[in-house]
Parts: structure tokens; sequence; C-alpha cells
């Protein structure tokens, strides 16, 4: 969903601020797909997931495949960019559907995929859990193998709860530190 400048920003810092200090470059082992005036025109298809889009994702995975490098995670950014133009968040079928083809894809190829999707906007506490926080259709959590929420909590601006659910896992609650104590609680839109 962001620019290529963006997340390469963020990849470099998270990088940085890892601890790994090996000799292997992540950049070797990553690809990305991102919004970009020097994309090419034929790899914008990827920034839509329509046949033509998952035909053009799956040549990319055969083709790494067949140079026995093949890609082991997907993160898709996100379902509302993604989703092509004639299927609604809301659309129980259609959602299905769509998400039946990307999971075929990823079973195919062994690899995993993390679908972004954000939240809607309520004060309803019956949508509070990673199971029912998604706005849209209740496909889209109900064809997921694991739904994970993840939010800031409220008064410390450097953790984040993770809550996880689905229908191959055991529920699940963390709380991860995404900054030290010195760090500044951020007010921009991605902090």
């Amino acid at each position: 969903e962001q620019d290529v400048t963006r997340i390469d920003a963020t990849l470099r810092r998270l990088a940085l601020h890892s601890g790994r200090r090996d000799s292997t470059t992540w950049e070797d082992r990553m690809t990305i797909v991102a919004r970009d005036s020097e994309l090419p025109a034929e790899a914008k298809k990827l920034l839509t997931l329509d046949a033509d889009g998952l035909a053009m994702l799956r040549a990319g995975l055969e083709r790494a495949r067949g140079e026995g490098a093949p890609y082991s995670l997907l993160v898709l950014d996100s379902l509302s960019r993604l989703k092509p133009a004639g299927v609604e968040e809301r659309d129980n079928d259609g959602m299905t559907q769509w998400l039946d083809a990307v999971a075929e894809l990823a079973a195919a190829h062994r690899c995993y995929v993390i679908l972004i999707h954000h939240v809607g906007h309520t004060s309803d506490p019956g949508r509070a859990e990673a199971r029912s926080a998604g706005r849209g259709a209740s496909a889209i959590s109900a064809v997921a193998a694991a739904v994970w929420l993840l939010e800031r909590v409220q008064g410390d601006p450097q953790i984040r709860r993770l809550e996880a659910d689905g229908n191959a896992i055991l529920p699940l609650e963390i709380h991860l530190s995404v900054a030290d104590d010195t760090a500044q609680a951020s007010r921009g839109r991605y902090g």
C-alpha cells in the first residue's frame, strides 16, 4: 500500500535495529513490488490481484521455484487495494472466491501469505477481537487459517498487542516492544 521509498526506509531501519550482524544481506532475499513512478506498466498488474495480477504473481512464483530460489512468504498490503475492482469487501461470495484463489496459489507454491486488512472504525466491543475486528465480509476472517489483530496499547507508545485466532491455531495474545524507553511517541499516521 505504501510507495517503494517508504517501504525501503522502513526495512532499512528495521535491519539497522535488528541486532543481526551477519554478512548475508536481506536485500538479496526479498522482492518488493510497490507503487512507484518507475514501476513498469506490465508490473503494475501486481498492484491489483484480479485474474491478470494473479496470473503474473503465479508466473513469478513459478520462475523463482524453477531458479531454485522459491518464495516462502508473501506479504500483500492491503486487501482493499489488491482485490479485483468488481469484488466488494462486503460480498461473502466474491471474497470467498478471491481469497480461495490466493490460498490456492500459496498452497501450490508452498509459501505463507500475510494479507493485511484494516479494521473498521467502531466502538462496538463485540468487534474488538481478532476474529471480528476486520471490516467487510465474514468470509475474510473465515477463509484465513489465522487472523491477527495488531493494535497500540493505550498509554504505552512503545508497546503493541498482537492477538491471533484462527482455524488452524490456538488463540494467542502477546505484547511486543516496538521501541526502547528513549523513543518518543509518534504522532504521525504511521507511528
